[in-house]
């Protein structure tokens, strides 16, 4: 489970009473806090927030831990003063192969063999000429 916060300007007491609840909101449901915060090295695009990140044994753990009444209780504190994200995506397997996968993308005819060549002609008759002023 992963979540962008957007860092506000300043931090509400509902956020901070968010954040002493939140631990034990959680506790019932397995999974384990890998990042929360912490220094961030951006190193390409922008990224002005937080991120969160809760490791589960399965979607489903994560599903139900954003699902809990005891963390729907607390979830108004956060989403009412902080913008942001949250999505739970299946993790890579210990063995994964970014190669493999790019293989099985250009057999399943996922790719483009080369770019779309765009002429002067298409963009012709794509966008229309400015009227001429007399």
């Amino acid at each position: 489970m992963l979540a962008y916060l957007r860092k506000p300007a300043e931090v509400h007491p509902e956020v901070l009473e968010y954040l002493e609840r939140g631990r034990s909101a959680l506790d019932p449901c397995p999974g384990r806090l890998l990042v929360h915060g912490g220094a961030l090295g951006v190193r390409e695009g922008q990224w002005p927030g937080d991120v969160v990140l809760v490791e589960s044994p399965s979607t489903k753990h994560a599903g139900d831990s954003c699902d809990s009444a005891a963390y729907q209780e607390i979830k108004p504190l956060r989403t009412a003063r902080l913008e942001g994200d949250l999505v739970i995506v299946d993790g890579a397997d210990p063995d994964h192969d970014s190669a493999e996968m790019a293989a099985a993308l250009r057999a399943a005819g996922r790719c483009r063999s080369s770019p779309p060549v765009v002429t002067a002609a298409a963009l012709d008759l794509a966008w229309p000429r400015p009227c001429s002023r007399r």
